[in-house]
């Protein structure tokens, strides 16, 4: 080996920025910060997503003018099921009516159902009497719901569900349910799973279909009484799951930097086609542990901005060794030194370019939510 080529050897160490320490602390820097603030941000604006019961609200003057009121309640005693992924819930507990003691409203009160959700088991009729003609009729009922959840922050999660009462044999001009917050009861110990309950409260509306009957427009009204659940994950657990093994894989591959080109490519090979197909295997346990939604969620969007940083690192840096390599084959070692500096230092910006790009996009995603 002549000096020539072991001064250039020497100078294209000094030059490849691209396998610099610094380079490779500078990314590492850059995408745990980038992740930090995409954290906090899902933590900060982290709340209620779920769409909301699509109905108008009742007021005071509403019940006012009722001939007949209904007052109901929900006590939740337990959950059977309490899935979020799956999005199946069971749930055990006692609805309440009183009202006045008549024979019409002990036969349209056993009418009573929950939007989208199924009555499992439903018992008799327990009837206590009360002073004034009042009566209190009580039934005991396990019902299975499915939530509508907005998953757009998962795993930072904070859901509701909602139990929906309807009565459509009642006739909204004559009888109105009413219910109060404190109607709605939720005994202690009741299993969530990892979730904690933050919140219950009781809405009380009415939902207005119009129909067509022999070309004449027909208004219909139903009466609801929402009972509302919110609840957020309690543990860290998911998130630990989830993203240790992401970015444990993510910075194997980013060590493949530090490497010489020239000399160690087999190892860089190794290491970014390794942690990349990693990358893609971990796809499969990102499903079983992810929600089956049709739209993103974050942890979405930071699995594959961290694929598209792995398959960019080791496209430019094929790009790089193959460059480096014809142009050692020329004899004119200023023009190899100059060509080499601007080439490297073009990748490098366009590097870069891509990363802080899909930065933004990243982070503007988050402000659209």
């Amino acid at each position: 080996m002549n000096f020539a080529q072991i001064y250039f050897r020497k100078k294209r160490r000094q030059l490849e920025s691209i396998s610099d320490f610094k380079v490779l602390f500078g990314l590492m820097f850059a995408v745990t910060f980038l992740i930090c603030v995409i954290f906090l941000m899902a933590w900060v604006r982290s709340s209620v997503r779920d769409p909301k019961i699509n109905m108008t609200v009742l007021t005071e003057k509403d019940f006012n003018a009722a001939k007949n009121t209904i007052e109901t309640g929900l006590i939740i005693s337990n959950f059977y099921s309490f899935d979020v992924l799956e999005n199946n819930f069971l749930m055990n507990g006692t609805i309440w009516f009183l009202c006045n003691n008549s024979e019409q409203n002990l036969k349209n009160i056993d009418f009573f159902s929950f939007e989208d959700a199924t009555i499992v088991k439903k018992s008799e009729q327990y009837k206590d009497f009360l002073p004034n003609n009042k009566i209190l009729i009580r039934y005991d009922i396990e019902v299975q719901l499915n939530g509508n959840f907005n998953f757009n922050y998962y795993p930072f999660d904070y859901h509701r569900i909602n139990f929906v009462l309807v009565n459509k044999s009642l006739d909204f001009n004559d009888t109105l349910y009413i219910s109060y917050p404190q109607n709605f009861i939720i005994k202690p110990n009741t299993f969530t799973r990892d979730w904690v309950i933050n919140n219950h409260f009781v809405e009380n509306g009415k939902d207005d279909i119009n129909i067509m009957i022999n070309q004449q427009s027909k208004k219909l009204t139903y009466e609801r009484v929402v009972f509302s659940l919110e609840f957020q994950r309690k543990s860290l657990k998911q998130l630990f799951l989830l993203f240790l093994p992401l970015f444990l894989i993510f910075y194997i591959g980013l060590l493949s930097l530090i490497f010489d080109l020239m000399t160690q490519f087999p190892i860089i090979l190794s290491l970014c086609l390794g942690s990349t197909t990693a990358l893609i295997f971990f796809l499969d346990l990102l499903k079983k542990n992810s929600p089956n939604t049709g739209t993103f969620s974050l942890v979405d969007m930071i699995y594959i901005f961290l694929l598209f940083i792995i398959i960019v690192t080791f496209i430019v840096q094929i790009i790089a060794a193959n460059y480096l390599y014809q142009m050692q084959r020329k004899t004119k070692l200023e023009e190899v030194i100059s060509n080499t500096v601007i080439t490297l230092n073009i990748i490098r910006s366009l590097f870069f370019i891509f990363f802080i790009i899909l930065m933004l996009v990243i982070v503007a995603w988050l402000l659209l939510l």
